[in-house]
């Protein structure tokens, strides 16, 4: 028999729960282990098994597991970070995988149509930041008819992407009609209207949502910053598991204006900006890094320290830093790290000959 895993369990115990209440009686008083691996195979068999929520990246689903079905998860970085650039691809790829998930995504910083050119260059292959500025020669060539070939491909295939996100997850009429992907365009939105819309959706099919940020939810006028957030995040825990969805919220880290090296060092959660109530509600918190280069000299590392350079001269183009601050389920994952490849947006597991470097970088710490 297949070892349970620690969600599998907390789905279980669950379940039991609310048998004990049907029955009226202590559920643990008629278990031995003929129950147990009874009620054990029908949960790996059941049909409702697809509710987990599984990461798209095999490392970081190993070591953080998936996430539940009423829950909320924090994923925090520093300002220009990568926490947008990890929603567009984590969004692309439940997406567009064979059997789909469907997802609601309120950019508060970000415009809608944004997020599509972001998800049709990471469909292309081609860099984000060279398609805003109007560069088309990675799909048509530098001159000028490359140029307008480039452009009229990727508008072309950018109309139909939206066209294809926006179509119902069961076109058969076989159950809510929930679309692929909603992306709610919502810059300060007040925090009764969201839980009315994700309401809306969650009764549409919808199973995973996606707030970014955090910290712009807009709520009672005459309430402090700390007390808005603490509200936000209680009342978002209370949605989750009233829907019975997953709920992942973006937020910021409180700035280090004095350590320049900042960018480059795992944060606590006491950096998380805003409230206790980020840190208390969530079932697992996400810190996001970036990675110094191995090659970085002392002379540029302490350039950078001392303000004549820019921290990306040393940072390391390629890989990005997941480190596991918290984890309701199994607090020992806490401090757990996952490092990912960036290539022109993309986010990827790292390949056999990236994590030899990457063993051979520890080592070299160590």
């Amino acid at each position: 028999m297949t070892t349970p895993r620690p969600n599998d369990i907390t789905d279980l115990v669950s379940r039991l729960r609310k048998k004990q209440q049907e029955l009226g009686v202590d559920a643990r008083t008629f278990l031995d282990g003929a129950h147990w691996r009874k009620l054990y195979e029908d949960l790996e068999n059941r049909p409702e098994r697809d509710r987990f929520v599984h990461w798209p990246w095999t490392d970081l689903d190993e070591v953080y597991g998936p996430m539940l079905p009423g829950s909320i998860h924090i994923l925090a970085a520093r300002t220009g970070g990568g926490k947008t650039t990890m929603m567009a691809n984590l969004v692309r790829l439940w997406t567009m995988r064979a059997n789909p998930l469907p997802v609601v995504y309120f950019p508060t910083e970000t415009p809608a149509l944004d997020i599509h050119i972001q998800l049709a260059c990471l469909d292309l292959g081609v860099d984000p930041v060279r398609i805003r500025y109007h560069d088309y020669a990675a799909l048509g060539g530098d001159d000028a008819d490359g140029q307008a070939w480039g452009r009229w491909l990727f508008e072309s295939y950018l109309g139909e992407q939206v066209r294809w996100l926006s179509r119902s997850r069961h076109p058969d009429g076989d159950g809510p009609p929930a679309p692929l992907l909603s992306i709610i365009e919502t810059p300060r939105p007040r925090l009764g209207e969201l839980v009315r819309q994700v309401k809306a959706y969650a009764d549409d099919g919808a199973k995973v949502i996606i707030i970014d940020h955090l910290l712009r939810l807009d709520g009672d006028e005459d309430a402090s910053f700390f007390d808005r957030v603490s509200k936000a995040v209680v009342t978002l825990s209370k949605l989750a598991q009233e829907c019975q969805l997953v709920i992942l919220l973006t937020s910021q880290l409180g700035r280090d204006g004095s350590n320049r090296m900042s960018a480059f060092t795992v944060p606590v959660l006491a950096s998380l900006k805003g409230s206790g109530a980020i840190e208390e509600e969530a079932h697992g918190v996400l810190f996001l890094n970036a990675v110094r280069r191995l090659d970085a000299t002392k002379a540029e590392i302490e350039a950078v320290r001392e303000g004549f350079a820019d921290m990306h001269s040393i940072r390391d183009p390629h890989l990005t830093l997941l480190t596991i601050a918290k984890h309701r389920v199994n607090g020992k994952r806490a401090g757990s790290k996952v490092y990912l490849w960036h290539e022109r947006g993309a986010l990827t597991d790292l390949g056999p000959h990236e994590k030899m470097a990457m063993n051979a970088r520890m080592d070299g710490i160590r």
